[in-house]
């Protein structure tokens, strides 16, 4: 039950932490409308209503994401991984996990493929993972344009 009231939340809150662009280089991305500056970004997000939120690091080199690093944690500094399942006693809020975690991979690579956040496309079983990750990058990008 935990995890379904997550997986029903969104929580678009957030607060930069580091930012570590160099400014070099701002260049217009794959889907011509946004200027992007090279650098390493990061950002972590609010904790939503039950303690989860998101740490990211994203490189942009030469006005492209490069590289995308972004784990989901709780309130306990547990990393929702592979593991993470073993936190809910549930056969239901394993599976939930276990999916959540299929679509958490998936984000990164169509993020890095597309470069365009409105291209990833949500994994069916995955939303509360698709909504954090886009929470986490829609911070990034903001600091990559600005």
């Amino acid at each position: 039950m935990l995890l379904t009231a997550v997986i029903c939340l969104v929580t678009f809150a957030g607060c930069g932490t580091k930012d570590k662009s160099d400014g070099k280089s701002q260049q217009t991305n794959s889907s011509g409308t946004s200027k992007l500056k090279d650098g390493d970004y990061e950002i972590q997000t609010k904790p939503d209503v039950e303690g989860y939120f998101s740490k990211a690091k994203v490189t942009i080199k030469d006005g492209k994401i490069t590289n995308v690093d972004w784990k989901i944690i709780d309130s306990q500094n547990r990393v929702f991984d592979e593991k993470y399942e073993d936190v809910f006693p549930q056969a239901e809020y394993k599976e939930q996990c276990r999916n959540d975690l299929k679509g958490a991979k998936s984000y990164v690579s169509q993020f890095i493929e597309t470069q365009d956040l409105s291209k990833v496309d949500a994994i069916a079983a995955a939303t509360w993972a698709n909504t954090k990750f886009k929470e986490a990058m829609e911070m990034i990008l903001g600091k990559a344009k600005n």
